[in-house]
């Protein structure tokens, strides 16, 4: 195999960088270019987010409510059609997923005790 050695390419100068960053206005203007309050702006902009966001969640709501009526025909069906629940198989230890067993001890941040 063969191979060629290549050199990086040299950087160049960055070009139409201001030599002193922009200085950045607090609360001098209380105004941006469009005449517009930011303020009132960002108010408006949240009460039209807020209007969006409920009638969305009164949409879901009905979507869901519309779901639920149609499953609540069907899960008898399904529910008689797989019989009765089969027990535990004989070896089967509950205590092994978690039931009666202690919750783990914890040290005063609420992280695992060592």
């Amino acid at each position: 195999m063969k191979f060629e050695l290549v050199e990086p390419p040299e950087p160049e100068e960055p070009r139409d960088v201001p030599a002193e960053p922009a200085e950045m206005v607090y609360g001098g203007a209380a105004e941006d270019a469009s005449g517009e309050d930011p303020v009132a702006a960002l108010t408006a902009a949240t009460e039209r987010l807020s209007a969006d966001v409920a009638a969305e969640a009164e949409r879901i709501d009905a979507s869901l409510a519309e779901l639920d009526a149609a499953l609540a025909g069907v899960r008898p069906a399904w529910a008689a059609a797989a019989g009765p629940l089969a027990p535990p198989p004989a070896g089967f230890r509950a205590d092994r997923f978690g039931a009666g067993r202690p919750p783990p001890a914890r040290n005063g941040n609420g992280e695992p005790a060592l």
